[in-house]
């Protein structure tokens, strides 16, 4: 089928917001979990959430000091932060809008509800009382517009583009997330190895993962199978090598696909070079800091293959 650049582009970067939308509110979910059943002075500070979005400068801008309501405001609550759930859902809402003529109307329906939702409830949802059911709305509604997706929509390239931008959102925000939780992990310095599980077991639960790995792994929880977990597991959907290999199997359909799954292959070939085992901390932070590079990589190679063209 023919589809125009900026459509296909649009519909890439709806499935990203959405994604990115549900993820930053499952990690606010599990991260409030992990402060209120950590003893305390073994909590990690409010601003490895800041962190995990690179966002210390725009956040600095606005703030002095890295609290829970501070981050909370920032997160859940500016709609001017591009870091926030309300961002995230302005911007899928606009693309949709725009797309309306390849989408059902039902998609339209649910994104515009989720919207004004947000726009209404954000605000009263920084304190603890009312964030977790915001949270979890968030979650429910953003998961509703999926399942729109896959219950309305043929297998053609429109399908395709709105899954490769959620598997790269995806990709993206499970290595922010295991990077960002290593370091906060490793600079808290606890001896105890059940606030160490627990803590690990926080990065699983933030990407749905603990359940399945503890199918895999069992009970015990530690950094080089969580690790190993997230970045190589080819059975867990938010893993990256999964995604890596759904992402592949999206693109060869494509025209002038080669190019771009050549370098899905070769990103994909990269991940088994690190040994988690034998890697310090900054072996583990420089593997996912070089991993993030080349996901840009492939972000990048998307863009100028099929949005960049004459007829946008």
């Amino acid at each position: 089928m023919i589809l125009l650049s900026r459509v296909a582009e649009r519909l890439y970067w709806m499935a990203r917001y959405l994604e990115r939308a549900q993820a930053t509110a499952r990690l606010i979910r599990s991260y409030t979990h992990l402060i209120m059943d950590l003893p305390v002075g073994q909590s990690p500070a409010w601003d490895v959430l800041v962190n995990t979005f690179d966002a210390q400068n725009t956040f600095s801008a606005r703030y002095n000091t890295a609290s829970e309501t501070n981050v909370m405001r920032y997160l859940i609550a500016l709609n001017e932060s591009c870091n926030s759930i309300p961002f995230s859902i302005q911007c899928a809402r606009e693309n949709v809008r725009t797309t309306r003529g390849v989408l059902s109307d039902d998609i339209w329906e649910h994104v515009n509800e989720l919207h004004l939702f947000v726009q209404d409830q954000a605000s009263h949802s920084v304190a603890r009382r009312n964030r977790y059911d915001f949270l979890n709305e968030v979650v429910s509604r953003t998961q509703l517009v999926f399942s729109a997706f896959q219950h309305s929509l043929n297998r053609d390239h429109i399908h395709r583009f709105i899954t490769l931008g959620r598997l790269m959102e995806r990709a993206d925000m499970a290595t922010r997330i295991l990077d960002t939780g290593a370091e906060a992990i490793h600079s808290l310095g606890t001896s105890s190895q059940s606030v160490e599980s627990l803590l690990w077991g926080n990065v699983l639960e933030s990407q749905l993962a603990l359940s399945a790995y503890r199918r895999v792994y069992g009970p015990v929880i530690d950094r080089d199978t969580t690790a190993e977990f997230l970045l190589r597991s080819r059975e867990f959907p938010n893993a990256v090598a999964f995604g890596l290999n759904d992402m592949r199997d999206l693109l060869v359909p494509l025209p002038n696909s080669e190019t771009t799954v050549k370098l899905v292959d070769e990103v994909h070939a990269e991940l088994t070079k690190l040994n988690v085992t034998e890697a310090g901390p900054e072996d583990l932070h420089e593997f996912i800091d070089t991993l993030q590079g080349r996901l840009i990589d492939i972000d990048d190679m998307i863009a100028a293959t099929w949005f960049n063209l004459a007829n946008t």
